[in-house]
């Protein structure tokens, strides 16, 4: 099964593309965590509910990886 990205990559990369990349990038780790949040409270399972729950902590480290690279990129055009 091959997922379709909802994202056009070839107009991505012509305006700021690193910029345009993380943001992509944010956007995926924020629908990720949402969608983990949600079939968390939707689990009776502890061990499933833990398993989403520990997840969705590593996925906010790699959004705030993203965030910090997109903050010192605009930083250095200014």
């Amino acid at each position: 099964m091959s997922l379709r990205s909802p994202i056009d990559f070839e107009e991505l990369i012509k305006d700021h593309p690193d910029e345009q990349i993380l943001r992509a990038g944010m956007f995926a780790e924020l629908d990720i965590v949402s969608l983990y949040e949600q079939l968390a409270v939707m689990t009776e399972d502890i061990n499933i509910k833990r398993t989403f729950l520990d997840i969705v902590k590593v996925e906010k480290i790699h959004l705030n990886k993203f965030k910090a690279l997109l903050l010192k990129k605009t930083k250095n055009k200014k």
